[in-house]
């Protein structure tokens, strides 16, 4: 019984390293494809009522390119301190939905996080809630994942979950929208309702500009 395993052994070891070596090359060098390839969709979020829509930027970044928006919009608990917003759509899954708190601030302590769902355009948005009470000024971050043109709790997932899609169609771009602000323990709740209300827009207008995109039920399409 030893011989046999030790017999088939090195063999199963190394399919799992070529399959791992497989996985790491199309997360990092994928063939790309974007279901909402137009020039406004990173522009949406300035549709919002009550945003202000601050700049687009783009950046190369691990040889893919990074394009992401950013604005500011009313932080009920401070007139003086508007929550802050930002919408990134990149090919770097590994970095972009493994970190995503980075996109904001590298210094926040994920403390306290927690997922829950929302519904938004007629789906269940995963929403994550992340609270930072280790310094001052508190802080609160909720964000969510766009994986192609359905959310995803967990982006990283649903790229390996689909991945004789991925082979066969190429890697659907990753859109993060995430917003950040200051709050106080007593004003948390009001501060997530805020943060939850801004996020359901900034979907369900993401939604309906890529629409048009979206495709047909006969398709094998990556989903959450």
């Amino acid at each position: 019984m030893n011989r046999l395993s030790n017999r088939y052994l090195m063999p199963a070891a190394a399919l799992l390293l070529v399959a791992a070596g497989a996985v790491g090359w199309l997360t990092q060098n994928p063939r790309r494809v974007d279901p909402c390839a137009r020039p406004g969709a990173l522009a949406v979020t300035s549709l919002i009522p009550g945003a202000t829509h601050l700049r687009v930027k783009k950046q190369a970044s691990t040889g893919s390119q990074v394009l992401w928006t950013e604005g500011t919009f009313t932080n009920p608990l401070s007139a003086e301190q508007p929550f802050h917003y930002q919408m990134v759509r990149s090919y770097s899954l590994l970095h972009q939905a493994s970190r995503p708190v980075n996109l904001v601030s590298e210094t926040i302590d994920a403390e306290h996080h927690r997922v829950v769902h929302v519904e938004a355009a007629g789906q269940q948005i995963p929403v994550h809630l992340v609270e930072d009470y280790t310094k001052q000024p508190h802080r609160l971050i909720a964000y969510f994942h766009i994986y192609g043109l359905e959310p995803s709790e967990q982006p990283l997932a649903s790229h390996l979950g689909h991945f004789a899609t991925v082979i066969g169609k190429g890697t659907p771009v990753l859109t993060t929208v995430v917003v950040d602000g200051v709050i106080h323990r007593k004003g948390l709740e009001v501060a997530t309702e805020a943060s939850l209300s801004w996020l359901v827009g900034s979907f369900e207008f993401f939604d309906r500009f890529c629409s048009d995109d979206r495709p047909t039920s006969d398709d094998d399409t990556p989903d959450s």
